[in-house]
């Protein structure tokens, strides 16, 4: 805590300074201790401030509760996803979900990975969908895995550097265009590509949003990885074209995150289920094999019907013994997280079948 935060919330420093005292005073504890010329947190503090944090964030959630109508299947939810996933994937799943639910209010919000599951934490949202970087912290989190989508390589239609299909050693010699640095999406493209003993120093232009980044590949800039759902238009159009990399697998993971042992509401229960199934391509394969119509079903379910059992970052037990899938007396899958440091590791993430309900 500096002093320049009286100026940042816009409270004068004595003001602050005897809000402090008046607070070690009701508690009968020191909560501060100065450290040059900042003030610090003593033990005592760190403990009042999770006992503070826990408080705002189920005040905003209860707040969001009490504002929704009474009657049920209308209420509110929030949720918060990173940019791709946000643009392409989910506002057709969430307008098929309103089509279904006319009383629901559901809030989106967009922004990074580290933005989605630091809202998640404080209750800003009530979950969020976002792709994680391996390193990510996932403490306080349950994560779960939703679907993989490949990263794919694409050109303009009259791009002349690469043809229709492309092996790895050439791909250093073509620019590419791609987000910065400091983004997951560049992490987990770059992490991806390592394995295949590919190190680019060819990326020729950054951009932090996946349209610029298609506006400059269709301008000649280079090539690009993308996630295909975000260029099927194109590809469709005859606009881009897709650069076959028969030696690569890119896959890139997208998560559902929630804070372990939020309360949900029914209507964000039928939510989480109504996404989960709709998202998942595994249920889409099922659909084609007969079933189109499941999720016009989705109804409001108990917490035992409605929410798949699943096992948090700290209980890894069985992840090697059953092969990271385990079933209970219902025949749900439940998925197992393996975790280091308190991070997300991919390589252990395993892909599951979800429970559709009936």
């Amino acid at each position: 805590m500096s002093r320049a935060l009286p100026k940042k919330i816009g409270v004068a420093q004595p003001v602050v300074t005897a809000h402090l005292r008046f607070l070690e005073d009701k508690l009968g504890t020191k909560l501060f201790a100065k450290q040059g010329r900042r003030i610090a947190l003593t033990a005592a503090g760190e403990r009042a401030l999770h006992w503070a944090t826990e408080i705002v964030t189920r005040t905003r959630e209860f707040e969001r509760e009490l504002r929704a109508p009474s009657s049920e299947p209308t209420g509110a939810a929030v949720i918060a996803a990173s940019m791709t996933v946000a643009s392409y994937t989910l506002p057709p799943a969430l307008a098929r979900f309103s089509q279904l639910n006319p009383n629901s209010v559901v809030t989106f919000n967009v922004s990074n990975p580290q933005w989605v599951t630091d809202a998640v934490r404080s209750g800003t949202c009530d979950f969020g969908v976002t792709i994680l970087d391996p390193r990510h912290d996932i403490d306080g989190l349950v994560v779960e895995r939703l679907w993989d989508e490949q990263l794919i390589l694409v050109a303009a239609k009259d791009f002349t550097l690469l043809g229709n299909t492309a092996k790895a050693k050439e791909l250093r010699a073509v620019p590419f265009v791609s987000s910065p640095h400091n983004q997951v999406r560049r992490e987990v493209e770059e992490d991806s590509l390592r394995t295949y003993g590919i190190v680019r120093e060819n990326v020729k232009l950054e951009f932090g949003h996946p349209e610029a980044m298609k506006r400059a590949v269709l301008d000649h800039a280079g090539v690009a990885f993308v996630m295909e759902t975000s260029v099927k238009p194109e590809l469709a159009a005859g606009q881009l074209r897709h650069i076959a990399t028969p030696q690569l697998s890119l896959p890139v993971p997208t998560f559902l995150v929630f804070r372990r042992g939020k309360a949900f509401s029914p209507l964000q229960r039928l939510l989480l289920d109504f996404l989960r199934t709709e998202l998942n391509p595994i249920k889409k394969e099922a659909d084609k094999a007969g079933n189109p119509d499941h999720r016009i079903g989705l109804k409001l379910l108990s917490a035992e019907q409605a929410v798949v059992e699943h096992i948090a970052p700290d209980d890894i037990g069985e992840i090697q013994k059953n092969d990271g899938n385990k079933c209970n007396p219902e025949g749900h899958l439940q998925r197992a997280h393996q975790r280091s440091n308190g991070c997300v590791d991919h390589r252990f993430l395993l892909p599951s079948p979800e429970y559709v309900p009936g």
